[in-house]
């Protein structure tokens, strides 16, 4: 296995990875340098993966290149050596027999200095897509029933049944008057609610029409969904009179 080099740059942006995306980069990066380029990979490592293994690859073919060219500066070197040394001996022997002046030695030119890697940019993260929520269903109004006409109300109102204590026609043409309010205000009596609020009008008028009529009366005036006791007790005769002319 060969030895990979990381400059700073790319430290920073693996250490920005998760811990499992930074050990599967490592581990794409020990295959690369054996010649075995990896697929499938996912969207973030296969942003970082190629500008990391391509400076990988520049880091050590620089370092190829040092090492190559100190192999042969050395081999050149040692060559000029001894070559510097049998010039010295023939220049010696030449010297001796001639007294001629000695040459200097040739100087060996140093090699070139290797050019610095070229920082790479550090990727920009690429960000996920925000879900978009589901709509909410709107639900359908519900259909409110038309009032009842009163001439019809009141023709239908022998229907009602009533408690023998105030079996009356002015009581059933109250009950549907109050009908109509609750109609009016979206909350329509069920039959079931109209059950139970006849027997709270028996209690509540203690056995006398005129009574129930003014509790029936009392609600409508002030718009109540229920009954309740009076609050006052005046003015009963005259409720009566007005109920038996409207016959």
């Amino acid at each position: 296995m060969k030895d990979i080099t990381l400059m700073e740059e790319s430290l920073e942006a693996i250490a920005k990875l998760s811990d499992k995306d930074a050990g599967k980069l490592l581990k794409v990066l020990i295959r690369h340098t054996e010649g075995d380029e990896p697929t499938d990979l996912p969207l973030i490592l296969s942003v970082v993966y190629p500008i990391v293994a391509k400076q990988v690859d520049r880091i050590a073919a620089v370092r190829e290149k040092r090492a190559e060219a100190g192999r042969k500066g050395g081999s050149k070197n040692e060559a000029n050596a001894k070559q510097n040394e049998a010039n010295v001996k023939q220049n010696e022997a030449n010297a001796k027999q001639t007294l001629s002046p000695v040459p200097e030695p040739v100087p060996v030119p140093e090699p070139e200095p290797v050019p610095e890697p070229v920082p790479v940019p550090e990727p920009v993260p690429v960000p996920e897509p925000e879900p978009v929520p589901e709509p909410v269903p709107v639900p359908e109004p519900v259909p409110m029933p038309e009032p009842e006409h009163r001439e019809t109300a009141l023709k239908r109102s022998k229907e009602i049944v009533l408690p023998q204590s105030i079996d009356q026609d002015i009581v059933r043409e109250a009950l549907v008057d109050f009908r109509a309010m609750r109609a009016k205000l979206r909350k329509p009596l069920t039959p079931r609610a109209e059950e139970l609020l006849i027997k709270d009008l028996e209690k509540l008028a203690r056995g006398d029409p005129i009574r129930a009529v003014k509790i029936l009366e009392q609600s409508i005036k002030n718009g109540w969904q229920g009954l309740f006791e009076l609050k006052t007790e005046h003015n009963t005769a005259r409720s009566m009179v007005e109920r038996m002319e409207a016959l």
